[in-house]
């Protein structure tokens, strides 16, 4: 199952508090359930190695983004989602890839992926390293706001997930 059904419900929450249209949600959604199926062409000693990637490693892991288009592509149905998918590793600061796309030039889609794929990275454990606690999580969302992220898109993810903690807390003591 992995982490795209997880990765889906959040980006469809965001969009929904964007007021986006149903047609396109429909598309974050499924982009994101899609977002990480590129890596099936990536090596296993590169997708499981549980320290840091050297510069080659790195640079292979980043044929993914290509590797879901060319997977995708060919099935008509699926081709709405293409771009999405493609373009969920681009920054807002135009340093991504696999296009170097900057701002508004990336779909609202993926931007939306970014925030909510590495949200999940950060909050559960990892091959790597065990999830951060919340709070931590959502400074380190913020703290890569204007750079990494859309700030529109981490305001409105901070925000829901903030809400979600308080109601999740329990009531202090009278």
């Amino acid at each position: 199952e992995g982490d795209s059904p997880r990765v889906a419900e959040k980006s469809v929450e965001i969009a929904r508090a964007m007021k986006v249209p149903r047609d396109q949600i429909r598309h974050i959604e499924l982009g994101a359930l899609f977002h990480d199926i590129g890596k099936i062409g990536i090596r296993d000693d590169v997708l499981n190695k549980p320290s840091r990637l050297t510069e080659s490693e790195y640079e292979h892991m980043k044929l993914h983004p290509i590797v879901a288009e060319q997977i995708l592509s060919p099935i008509e149905e699926l081709r709405p989602i293409v771009d999405i998918v493609k373009h969920e590793h681009e920054r807002w600061d135009g340093k991504g890839y696999p296009m170097g796309l900057k701002g508004t030039q990336i779909p609202l889609g993926s931007r939306l992926i970014a925030i909510t794929d590495a949200w999940d990275s950060m909050v559960f454990d990892r091959i790597y390293r065990k999830a951060l606690p919340h709070e931590v999580a959502l400074a380190e969302i913020e703290k890569n706001s204007g750079t990494q992220f859309d700030p529109d898109c981490v305001r409105i993810f901070c925000d829901i997930e903030r809400a979600r903690l308080r109601s999740a807390a329990p009531a202090a003591a009278p």
